[in-house]
């Protein structure tokens, strides 16, 4: 499944992938980390990671601008990949509740807002 994200005005995509599929198909290798594993971590290709000036350990929150919906993810690895490839952030699915269309802003202690909406993400 493919999303979209934009931060700082800078549009990407987002990819519901496994990683290790996503490397066979694209010549992907791991640079920092490793590979996400559960519904709440991503891996970032090197170039967005470069652009949007994310490590990894970074906690990103995604949320629905068309439809109500928030999820938090952490970053757990970064990926070098041949061209366009390195300019994604991989996550294990895309949530049916998040809109194609996304928004990302980092975690702080209280939460960014939805924009959307203008309410805060429930605590974790």
């Amino acid at each position: 499944m493919i999303g979209f994200a934009v931060v700082d005005g800078e549009p990407f995509l987002t990819r519901g992938a496994d990683y290790e599929a996503f490397s066979t198909v694209t010549d992907a290798e791991l640079d920092q980390g490793r590979a996400h594993e559960t519904p709440d971590e991503a891996v970032i290709g090197v170039s967005l990671a470069r652009t949007l000036d994310v490590e990894v350990g970074e906690t990103l929150l995604l949320g629905g601008s068309v439809e109500n919906g928030l999820t938090r993810v952490t970053v757990v690895g970064t990926y070098t990949a041949p061209g366009a490839h390195e300019d994604q952030l991989l996550l294990s699915f895309l949530p049916l509740s998040i809109s194609a269309t996304w928004t990302l802003a980092r975690s702080t202690s209280s939460g960014p807002t939805n924009p959307s909406t203008g309410t805060r993400p429930p605590p974790r």
